[in-house]
């Protein structure tokens, strides 16, 4: 089968849509899939502009071209120019289409009434052109079906992770070292975009309630977003700057491995996340972690090593903070537990499962677009994912 994997920008810093697209190229190809990745950045599509952010091609044909020849297109995200130029020509040629929206499809944070335009206009005739829908957790799921998206054609397929990267862990010391953290100090890890949907303004004022805990907060920061002035602004009116680490650059390979060795917790106290893959590298490198009750994520970690908070209680985020880093026994669940993460989060396992919805949508479009099944099982096992973690 020739499936076309499309993504806004091919960028490491853009975020999850390359490193989803190209692990599951990987994992697709071993199982003989023809797999092109095609999005902003590659010698095919270079940038014209930029909107909020996102990348605006300044080359349509190699879209147009790469659908004319798939068997199937499949869209990672929502409202990118890439996406939508792939998914219009897909409709338009009659080629299957599967969209993943990654978290993407509800209208929230910024530009709601551009967002609510454009779904009038041509997201909600996509989606309803869609012969498959995935979205990477039940939380997902379920807000898609609240938006309107019909629930038989929705999959759960959650994103994967390349523990093996950052396995074996280093020792212990290495980044505290380098930012001048003692050894014995507790460190609170984050992970991801700096940007305002994080979470990290609740994460600074967690600190004020959390004497002498140090938060390292790394990941690309994009200038027009603010959030990093504003954390960098709020941490010291509340007189916490000497404990929070900012590296605006992030972590990468074997840095990032280093961060998850020296991590006590880790934290994402996001306002929205589909997923939240960098709490899931965190817990198969056997990190507990403190996410909040808007991340899907939750749902494939041991709860006893997951703090479930609700979203934006400062003083409950700051309790489950104190809960995971005070208590030994915490992190030794996290560590039994890494290896059940990784295998259910593996992606040769979740690709077998995508290659499923991709035979589905193409059989279902021979059928008069019959919508295929919906699919709300744990890939690994067949069972239901985990609890979502112990809750506050």
């Amino acid at each position: 089968m020739r499936v076309l994997l499309t993504v806004p920008s091919l960028s490491p810093a853009f975020g999850g849509p390359p490193v989803v697209a190209a692990a599951l190229r990987d994992g697709l190809e071993a199982l003989g899939h023809e797999v092109e990745v095609l999005g902003c950045g590659d010698g095919s599509l270079p940038v014209l502009t930029r909107f909020h952010g996102t990348p605006v091609p300044s080359r349509w044909k190699p879209i147009l071209r790469a659908v004319e020849l798939a068997d199937v297109v499949h869209v990672l995200g929502y409202r990118d120019p890439v996406g939508t130029a792939a998914a219009l020509e897909a409709t338009r040629r009659g080629v299957p289409l599967v969209v993943e929206p990654l978290g993407m499809h509800r209208t929230r944070l910024r530009s709601m009434g551009l967002k609510a335009g454009f779904d009038r206009l041509l997201g909600d005739r996509l989606l309803r052109k869609a012969v498959a829908i995935v979205a990477t957790s039940r939380l997902e799921a379920a807000e898609l079906v609240e938006d309107g998206v019909l629930a038989a054609r929705i999959h759960v397929r959650p994103n994967g992770v390349g523990a093996s990267a950052s396995l074996p862990l280093p020792p212990r010391g290495g980044l505290r070292g380098r930012l001048d953290i003692p050894m014995d100090a507790p460190m609170v890890l984050s992970l991801g975009r700096i940007a305002a949907k994080k979470g990290l303004l609740d994460l600074v004022e967690a600190l004020s309630h959390l004497p002498g805990v140090i938060a390292v907060v790394a990941g690309p920061s994009d200038p027009a977003d603010g959030t990093l002035r504003r954390v960098t602004r709020r941490a010291r009116a509340i007189s916490v700057f000497d404990r929070v680490r900012l590296i605006p650059k992030g972590l990468w390979g074997l840095d990032k491995a280093q961060a998850f060795a020296d991590a006590d917790c880790f934290c994402l106290p996001s306002a929205t996340e589909n997923f939240g893959m960098a709490a899931a590298e965190a817990a198969a490198a056997g990190v507990p972690a403190v996410v909040s009750d808007r991340c899907g994520v939750a749902e494939w970690l041991e709860p006893e090593a997951t703090r479930v908070v609700p979203y934006g209680s400062v003083n409950l985020l700051a309790r489950a903070l104190a809960d995971v880093v005070g208590d030994p026994r915490v992190s030794r669940c996290a560590q039994e537990e890494a290896d059940r993460v990784r295998r259910t989060l593996e992606w040769g396992a979740l690709s077998r499962l995508q290659s499923a919805i991709y035979e589905g949508a193409v059989d279902g479009k021979r059928q008069s677009g019959r919508p295929v099944a919906t699919a709300l099982v744990d890939p690994g096992q067949g069972a239901k994912p985990a609890s979502r973690g112990i809750r506050w």
